[in-house]
């Protein structure tokens, strides 16, 4: 037995409430990764982020790990079939973003 706040629960009860959750944090971010571009606040080089989320919601979250006062927006790209394939190597999560390094 799983004690859910405060209540006796069986462990599949306690797991099925945890998939309910990700499911639900899943339909809300949704399902499709979208490219971010980022602008220092110092003029610097840009930076390229993907984010597992709605373009909505994409900028605030990759705002949220970025120094104050840079800015975000989306960038209108189409994601490749082998984009795709990389991105979900890395394995994020509904909600997750992650910055993209350029290869030299």
């Amino acid at each position: 037995m799983v004690e859910i706040a405060g209540l006796a629960s069986s462990p599949v009860i306690a797991t099925s409430r945890v998939l309910i959750d990700f499911v639900v944090m899943a339909e809300s971010f949704g399902n499709s990764f979208t490219f971010v571009e980022v602008t220092p606040d110092d003029g610097s080089e840009k930076q390229l982020w993907i984010a597992y989320a709605k373009p909505s919601q994409a900028v605030t979250l990759v705002l949220a790990e970025v120094s104050e006062g840079w800015t975000a927006e989306i960038l209108p790209a189409e994601i490749t079939d082998d984009q795709q394939d990389t991105f979900e190597e890395l394995e994020l999560m509904p909600g997750d973003v992650y910055r993209l390094t350029p290869k030299y």
